[in-house]
């Protein structure tokens, strides 16, 4: 019966694992009192695409899709448990302005895509930036959650650098093609 608790426990142990660290950064949610700050920071506008690269649970896309039905979203996943929480609350919510794809974004043509929000770790937000060099050709916002992109200070927006915030977690970006 030991062994069998221990069998248990060690395949729990591992799924956490590949829940976690499979998937380049482990899921953590943006703070609740950050998508409002968010929401009045990127100024989305009708007709636009807004997509979530590694949207975990679906809060970015579902609380801003609420707000903006005029505005298309697609959100991006690559970890199948979080893709089918994101379609449950899809249909739970009759979402028509919401897209849903399970799918690796580093490997997405991102074209489409008017603006970018990712909360990912320092070196795949890194990854993300010469990626966007590399392939889009436009114009577009990208917003980078908790790690800022130190290779395009130059795009940063001042008017996100509040002063009196203790810590600036939200880092947006105004992505011009020709400047790169």
């Amino acid at each position: 019966m030991i062994y069998f608790k221990i069998l248990i426990l060690a395949i729990l142990l591992f799924l956490l694992y590949l829940l976690i660290f499979r998937y380049k950064a482990p899921w953590v949610p943006i703070y609740r009192s950050d998508l409002a700050r968010l929401d009045q920071l990127i100024e989305l506008e009708s007709g636009k695409t807004f997509y979530d690269l590694g949207c975990g649970n679906g809060r970015v896309i579902f609380y801003l899709a609420k707000k903006y039905p005029e505005v298309n979203f697609t959100g991006v996943e690559i970890s199948l448990i979080f893709f089918l929480i994101c379609c449950l609350r899809k249909f739970a919510g009759k979402y028509k302005n919401v897209k849903l794809k399970l799918f690796d974004y580093m490997l997405l043509d991102l074209n489409k895509a008017d603006y970018i929000y990712a909360f990912a770790n320092k070196l795949t937000i890194e990854d993300l930036a010469r990626k966007i060099e590399k392939e889009i050709d436009k114009n577009l916002v990208v917003v980078s959650y908790c790690f800022p992109i130190s290779s395009w200070e130059k795009f940063l927006l001042p008017e996100e650098n509040n002063p009196g915030e203790k810590k600036n977690l939200i880092h947006i970006y105004q992505y011009k093609k020709g400047d790169v």
